[in-house]
Formats: structure tokens, sequence, C-alpha cells
């Protein structure tokens, strides 16, 4: 399968490697493929492998960012530590604990 982009043509192989490392943005991938993010976007619309590489790129710069979370939390950065329980204090991101809390308490009250 060949992608088009403003005369820049790319096979699939070209795409992998530039997929890999692109920590999961797509403004890396065209960068490295010298195309457009529609055009790459495009790509691998009809590609559920690519997609998949992609999501595994997004997954590995999320653990990385999480790890280093951790690290600074655990290292005692008070800054970090009061970013991260803002964070999951936000409506949508509660843990599983505080959603039970407050599934009891509303159990308790009605």
């Amino acid at each position: 399968m060949w992608g088009m982009d403003r005369k820049r043509r790319f096979r699939r192989k070209e795409v992998e490697n530039a997929i890999k490392g692109s920590h999961g943005m797509m403004r890396n991938v065209a960068a490295a493929l010298g195309a457009s993010v529609p055009a790459v976007k495009a790509y691998l619309a009809g590609d559920a492998d690519l997609q998949a590489m992609m999501a595994a790129e997004v997954d590995a710069m999320e653990n990385a960012a999480a790890d280093l979370i951790y690290r600074q939390i655990q290292s005692g950065d008070v800054g970090t530590a009061k970013w991260y329980l803002d964070f999951r204090s936000r409506e949508g991101y509660r843990s599983d604990v505080q959603k039970v809390q407050l599934s009891i308490v509303d159990d308790m009250e009605g």
C-alpha cells in the first residue's frame, strides 16, 4: 500500500519505522515521513496493525510519564504530589476506592 502526500510516497515499512520511537505523536510520524499529519492519518486509517503500533507507542509514553511522576513523588517533590492529587480529584479521574466510598455514602443517604 502506498501513501501519497504532495508527490511524496512512502511504503508500509517506512511508516512502521516512523512509528517506532514517535512517542505516539502523529506529528513525529509525519515529520519522519516528510508527509502531512492528515496524509498519515488517512494512511493509518486503513491499517489496524499500524493503528495498534501507534497505540503501543502512546501506552509506552504514558507509562514513562507515570513512572517519572511516581519517582518524583517518591523523592519528596511536594509540587508534583500536589499536582497529582489535584489531577486525581477531578471528576472522571477518581480512583476506584473513591468511587466505592461515594457509592456507600449514596446508599446510606438514599
